[in-house]
This record gives structure tokens, sequence and C-alpha cells, in this order.
């Protein structure tokens, strides 16, 4: 007789989303290159007005230094780690828009009323047409949730319902997310390389006269004893002691225009923005994060009460979504509708860490109630750059199970292959919470098809192994090293899954 918690543990089992096998298409994405730091995803997106294509660039898990970079504090007192915790935060593996959302891609996606509706907002009522090169500016964050929502509409019905181990969601990305991405860094003590701005000009790149005005700042005004190396703190410091802010204004410019590689000038500000794929792209390969359009974030810093919000968002909820005095959204990047010439301190506008609002030199955020009481749309124009999680889907173990157990013509030798691609799914895709307990149960079901096979003694062996990397997550496995070296069964464990697990919970 089997046991009835053998039966009971299958329908346990279930986690997020995962990767299609490597070089596969599916869904219409191209995987072009194994995920590193900065690789390309393209996803073309079905709509019923063509297909329309976006590039994501994979952003790897590592550490973020939220607001302006300072020195970390390495000790093991209490206050180094609450100080710590405060500066640094845990960033899991994403994929960032390599662009800002352009005006033809919105109007592929969300159609002819949509864009007309926000090019009325965009161009403020005056007589024109949109440019669809150009970023969509002027953008609500509810239609930014509904950009998202119609982004995973097409991109489900484009994989066809075939069952797959990756699950996919659009959303705006956190605050702490798109600082990460802008400066392109994993390792929190080396945030100090790029701690305003995300590039930076070798001084050969910069005009003589500009150098020289520089140079004497730095040694007569400031009498610096450090070497002048043209770093960014040292720009920032000499703009700052200038006797002509209207100069120093047109220092950082020229220093912002050859790092970045765009033709804005920062010292005025700009009728219109960068087409976008605009100038240098950053070291994972995004572009026009300084200055091209606002762009909208979340606030929270709490993973659980990010995801609540963008939901509500997503949904249409404003009440939930917050439309209170609950600050959760902050425009990153600085704006084209910008400049430095009134005030020299709003190049933190501008920078990896800055936006609007600011509140005593660090990032503060609106409530949805002041972006609509202070006309935050009408008067930033925001855009959109949209952030793709890719993750394990809920039921990825079903297909793990029906290519493990439910393939009886297949060999050994065919399954195992399958299963190593999907161990590197696993090892590519899944949160570091997820990888150990993921890999453990790939681990599980190779065993139960070499027990399958005929092979019970060595397989009987590895289920125990399996079973005790487990047992911590589920009581069962615990049991299952003693059901097995029993082998009273009349039934093989292999069968009992394959009989137990209906084909109606596969996707």
């Amino acid at each position: 007789m089997i046991d009835p918690r053998f039966l009971q543990s299958f329908r346990r089992f279930g986690i997020w989303l995962l990767f299609p096998l490597f070089g596969a298409c599916i869904g219409g994405s191209v995987l072009l290159a194994e995920p590193g730091a900065g690789e390309l995803l393209s996803i073309d997106f079905p709509t019923p007005r063509g297909s329309v294509a976006l590039r994501f660039r994979f952003c790897p898990a590592g550490e973020v230094v939220r607001g302006r970079p300072a020195e970390i504090p390495s000790g093991n007192t209490l206050a180094d780690k609450l100080r710590r915790g405060r500066m640094v935060g845990a960033v899991e593996h994403f994929y960032m828009g390599e662009t800002e959302v352009s005006q033809g891609q919105l109007r592929a996606i969300l159609g002819e009323d949509a864009m007309a509706m926000i090019a009325e907002r965009m161009l403020g009522g005056a007589e024109g047409t949109h440019d669809p090169a150009l970023p969509v500016r002027g953008l609500t964050l509810f239609e930014a949730g509904k950009f998202c929502e119609k982004l995973q509409e097409f991109d489900r019905q484009a994989q066809g319902g075939v069952p797959t181990l990756e699950d996919r969601h659009f959303r705006i990305p956190t605050h702490d997310e798109w600082q990460y991405a802008c400066r392109a860094i994993q390792d929190a003590q080396h945030a100090a390389e790029l701690p305003q701005f995300n590039a930076w000009p070798r001084l050969q790149n910069i005009s003589k006269d500009v150098l020289a005005d520089c140079q004497d700042v730095w040694s007569k005004k400031l009498n610096a004893p450090a070497p002048f190396v043209g770093s960014q703190d040292q720009i920032l410091q000499i703009i700052a002691a200038h006797d002509n802010p209207v100069r120093g204004v047109e220092i950082l410019s020229a220093f912002l225009q050859a790092g970045l590689g765009v033709q804005r000038s920062y010292a005025t500000a700009e009728l219109v923005p960068q087409p976008i794929g605009s100038g240098q792209p950053n070291n994972w390969n995004i572009t026009e994060m300084h200055g091209n359009v606002f762009e909208w974030t979340i606030a929270e810093t709490n993973k659980d009460a990010a995801k609540k919000l963008w939901e509500a968002l997503m949904a249409g909820d404003l009440d939930a979504a917050g439309n209170d005095e609950a600050k959760s959204f902050f425009l990153a990047g600085g704006g084209f509708n910008h400049s430095l010439d009134r005030n020299f301190a709003d190049w933190v506008t501008f920078s990896i860490w800055g936006g609007y609002p600011m509140q005593d030199g660090a990032a503060s955020a609106y409530s949805m109630a002041q972006i609509e009481s202070d006309n935050i749309v009408q008067d930033m124009l925001p855009g959109l750059r949209v952030l793709l999680d890719r993750r394990l889907t809920h039921d990825w173990l079903f297909l793990v199970r029906k290519e493990a157990v439910l393939t009886p013509s297949d060999s050994l030798d065919e399954i195992q292959q399958r299963l190593i691609r999907f161990r590197a799914n696993v090892q590519e895709l899944a949160t570091s919470d997820e990888l150990e307990p993921s890999a453990g149960k790939i681990s599980f079901y190779e065993s139960l098809s070499v027990y399958a096979h005929g092979d019970r003694v060595n397989a009987a062996q590895r289920l125990s192994d399996a079973s005790k990397s487990l047992a911590a997550e589920d009581s069962f496995f615990g049991y299952l090293p003693e059901l097995v070296s029993r082998d009273a069964m009349e039934t093989p464990v292999a069968e009992v899954v394959a009989i137990y697990t209906p084909n109606d919970q596969m996707r």
C-alpha cells in the first residue's frame, strides 16, 4: 500500500518562473547569448497594429548603493551594520529596458486613442504630430501600468499556451533597481568609481580651454594637493568653487556631453528629448539614463510593498495604489525640459541617485495625491522604462516531472540531458532563496527517473541524498528514504507520480 504522505507531497510543489532553453525561441523572444551582465534579450510583441520589439539588458544580482555614495562602514558593530543596511540593498537579477519606451512603441501597444490622449498632454495642446523615435513623455502611472499589462497580454498570446518553465512580468522599476541598473556596478564597494553619473570622458576628449580652466581653479583657487585627474568629484568641486557660475555650468555640461555621448546641453533646457538609443550606453549597454525624460520609479525599498503597489497600478485601483499621503513614487534621471542655468546645485537632478522630488540633498518621493494636485505629469512630462522579471513559473516542477518520469519511451540518457538543461535554467533564473531547493527538486526527479529505469539500488541512495536537502522544506522528504528502502510497493515510485499528478494541472 502506498503511503498517502508520498502522494500528497506532489501537490504541494510549486515555485515561480524560468527561462526557455538556451538558444530557443519562445513567445517571439530571442535570447541572443548566454545571459551575462548587459547581454541582450529582444522580445517581439504581436499586436493588432503589427509586431513591435522591445530590447532588454540583463542586470545580474548584486548590491545597490542608495543615494549619493559615501564610505560604506565595514565594521561589525551594531551601528556599522545598521548604517550599512540603510546605505546598501540587495538586488535580485532582472532585465532593464535598453531604452526608454518610444512613442512608436506605445502607439503599437496601446493603440491610437491612448497615443492621441498622451500626445495632447505631451504637446501641451499645440498642433503637431508625435515622433515614433522619440521617448513618450507626459505619461501617468496608470498609463504606465496599462502599457505593461498589455505587454504581458501580448507576450502570453505569443507563447500560444505551450508549457514553459518561464514566466515573465513587465513593470516599472523600483528606485533601487533603477539606480543599480544606471550605475551598472554589482559590488557596493566599487560604487564610488561612478559616484554621480554612469559614464565619464577621458581628458583627451575635453577641449583645451575647458581643461585649462579646470586646472586653474583646481591648483590656484582650491589649492588642492592631489593632482588633477578630471574625476567626477573633482569637477563638481571645481564648479562649486568657480567665480563664474555660468562658466561652471558650461564645464559640467561639456563633461556630461562627452562622457554620455549626447547632443543636449545641460546648461539650457531642451525643447524635445533625444531619440531613444541616443548617446553612449553604460557598462550594461543601457542608454539615455541622464536627462532625456524623467522616468517613473517606485520609491519603496520593501519588495512586498513595492509588488503590492505595482499590482494596484496594474489593476487601476487608485485607492490601493496610494491616493493619500503615502510617498511612493520618484522621477529618476532628470529631464530634457530641465537644466542647470538657474541653479548649479540642480546637477543632482541628472545624477544616478537624483531626480524629483529632492529634499535636503536626497531623493524624496511623491504621493499619488501630490502627483495629481501638483500637476506633476504635465509639468515634468515623465516617460517610462520597462523592467522585465523572468522567474520560474509557479508550476515549473510539473514540466520537470513530465520530462523526468512521464516519458518511458525515452532513454535515461535522453532524460538526463534534458535535466542538465533544466539545471542550467534554474541556475540562471531562480532567485537566491529558490536556487538550492529548486536544484534539489530536479535531483529528486532525476533520481525517480533512474528508479523508473530499473536501477533501484542506485536510485535509493540518490533519493536519500536529495531528500536530505529538501527535508527542512517539506517533512515528506524526511520519510522518503525509509519508503524507498522498504520497496514493498506493488507500483514503482515513478509510476505513482505519473498516476497521481493529473495532466490538467499542466499548463
